[in-house]
């Protein structure tokens, strides 16, 4: 345990954090694999849009959506 009161305050500050990245990266796992399952244009942007708060956040980095952006809008079927 931490002794120093910064210390405190920073790890109360990330265990917060934590469990923050955790929903976000949850929430852009969940909507990568019902755009799979079921492409569609409506999933696409809502899997974008997840994809670029992600990125915002600095949870995944900006090269690693785009290609997952790409790789997913190929999968809707007559663009």
């Amino acid at each position: 345990m931490p002794i120093l009161d910064n210390a405190k305050k920073a790890l109360r500050h990330t265990r917060r954090a934590t469990i923050v990245n955790n929903r976000v990266k949850s929430e852009v796992q969940t909507a990568i694999k019902s755009m799979t399952h079921e492409p569609s244009l409506g999933q696409w942007s809502i899997v974008s849009s997840k994809l670029d708060l992600a990125v915002k956040n600095h949870l995944i980095h900006v090269n690693k959506a785009a290609r997952l952006k790409s790789r997913l809008a190929n999968l809707i079927p007559n663009k």
